[in-house]
């Protein structure tokens, strides 16, 4: 026998909030059939965003001392479970947090690079390593130039043996040519390797999100 659903209206009170997200759960487990488990799904996940909402506005009422920025480093961090103190710095600007928020949706461990020593762009280098499955830890250093950090991660993504080359004192000229050796192109002593990098081509990223 088909459960009637009452007219959800979001409580104003969390309490109230978590009390009926408990009661939908219990109804979800008890249908018997599709139409009924889609309603009270449905309403279970309006009630856990509500939830969610009233969560990250009750932990930003300890941070209205904080600029507009970092209020949207704080906010985001919530929303999305990392740790507020990675996100309570001002030394992150709006490009950093875009990236340990896409981290976090990717699902990777956005810690390696939440460190505001790093660029935007050298956390997305990182970032991108750690979806390869590459030994980020070999180039996330910030010794390294966001030119080594992408061409440590290219090679390492060829299955390449960077050891001779991962250190911060070996120019990324250097490291570009044995990239270039070992996907068989030549390239003459009067050349420079990096000229023939588009950095842009080995990620799926919309063209506005070049790396320059």
């Amino acid at each position: 026998m088909s459960k009637s659903v009452p007219r959800i209206q979001i409580p104003e009170s969390k309490e109230k909030i978590m009390r009926q997200i408990k009661a939908l759960e219990m109804m979800v487990k008890e249908d018997t059939n599709d139409h009924d488990r889609n309603i009270h799904e449905t309403a279970l996940n309006d009630l856990q965003k509500a939830l969610k909402i009233s969560q990250i506005s009750e932990s930003l009422e300890d941070y209205k001392q904080l600029g507009f920025d970092e209020m949207e480093n704080v906010r985001v961090g919530i929303e999305h479970g990392v740790d507020v103190i990675f996100c309570d710095k001002p030394e992150f600007n709006r490009h950093q947090m875009r990236e340990i928020e896409r981290g976090l949706k990717k699902g990777v461990d956005v810690s390696i690079y939440t460190d505001p020593k790093f660029s935007w762009q050298q956390m997305f280098i990182i970032q991108n390593g750690l979806e390869k499955g590459v030994d980020v830890s070999i180039f996330a250093k910030v010794e390294f130039s966001q030119l080594q950090m992408e061409l440590l991660n290219l090679m390492l993504s060829r299955d390449m043996d960077v050891s001779k080359y991962a250190m911060p004192e070996v120019p990324a000229e250097k490291m570009a040519l044995e990239y270039f050796k070992d996907i068989g192109i030549s390239i003459s002593d009067h050349e420079k390797p990096l000229e023939f990098f588009d950095f842009f081509d080995h990620y799926n990223e919309p063209k506005e999100e070049k790396i320059e």
